[in-house]
């Protein structure tokens, strides 16, 4: 999603929480606790997404393809469009990204689920 360091366009440090930084780069970046990468982690069994249950849970697919009630809805509201390609995604401003996080559940997904280690269970 992001190409290089100039993507983010903004002077980050002087306006986002740090708690919405994590938010931010966890859904920019597959530095992140969705399913799909706790999968590759082998921190996981389990890799599709929480709200459609059809493809990986990853940020691309909840960002901009998934089919679910409350992000089509929520993409709607805060990004102005249902679906999304990877190019134009880049254009919505950043403090729309981390409302529709907010609002869909994403940004609890992204900082705050432990990991487990389903190994040793």
């Amino acid at each position: 999603m992001i190409i290089g360091p100039s993507d983010l366009r903004i002077p980050v440090k002087a306006r986002y929480s740090k708690a919405d930084m994590r938010i931010l780069v966890g859904l920019l970046t597959v530095h992140c606790t969705l399913k799909d990468k706790l999968h590759q982690m082998k921190k996981s069994d389990d890799r599709l997404c929480s709200y459609c249950g059809k493809e990986r849970e990853r940020s691309e697919h909840l960002l901009m393809k998934c089919k679910a009630p409350i992000l089509l809805a929520n993409r709607m509201k805060h990004l102005g469009s249902y679906f999304f390609l990877d190019k134009d995604i880049r254009d919505v401003p950043l403090d729309k990204l981390l409302r529709f996080a907010r609002d869909t559940g994403i940004a609890k997904k992204l900082c705050y689920r432990p990991i487990i280690d389903v190994s040793q269970e």
